[in-house]
């Protein structure tokens, strides 16, 4: 494998792993939780948790495989102009990350401005993680053509 495939390999196994995490969280909440209207039925806090052990399962399994991979993970010089960009999208998706959470204290529970508000700043996550992954890969791209 290139240097490319095994940091995008790696990058696939720490999403599937977290994503695993969630599952099992999500698990967790629907076992310990009442549920308002009747009782939870039981196959929905075993799914959450079936599907978050098979995740980090994979998760492991993977990057056990990836481990005796010979060829080293691509690295990202991030004191580029470019570099500092990424720096700065990820701090500022973080920061809208982290605003989300103050929302609930600003607005009334689930009320439209509340929700909308919520809604914005996680497309402003989303917009910066994906803008900084994408300029990182053109990053590492331009690393890899230098050192040929």
């Amino acid at each position: 494998m290139t240097p490319e495939e095994v940091t995008r390999a790696r990058g696939r196994t720490y999403a599937i792993g977290g994503a695993g995490i969630a599952a099992l969280y999500m698990a967790f909440q629907y076992a310990t939780t009442p549920a308002k209207e009747g009782v939870t039925p039981l196959y929905v806090p075993l799914g959450f948790a079936a599907i978050g052990i098979v995740c980090i399962v994979y998760a492991a399994l993977k990057t056990l495989s990836l481990s005796g991979e010979k060829s080293a993970p691509a690295t990202t010089d991030l004191s580029s102009p470019k570099g500092k960009t990424v720096v700065w999208l990820m701090v500022a998706g973080f920061a809208a990350l982290i605003a989300t959470w103050f929302v609930g204290f600003i607005t009334p529970d689930k009320e439209m401005p509340g929700l909308a508000i919520t809604g914005v700043l996680l497309l402003i996550v989303g917009v910066c993680f994906i803008t900084a992954g994408r300029i990182a890969r053109q990053i590492r791209a331009q690393a890899a053509q230098q050192k040929k």
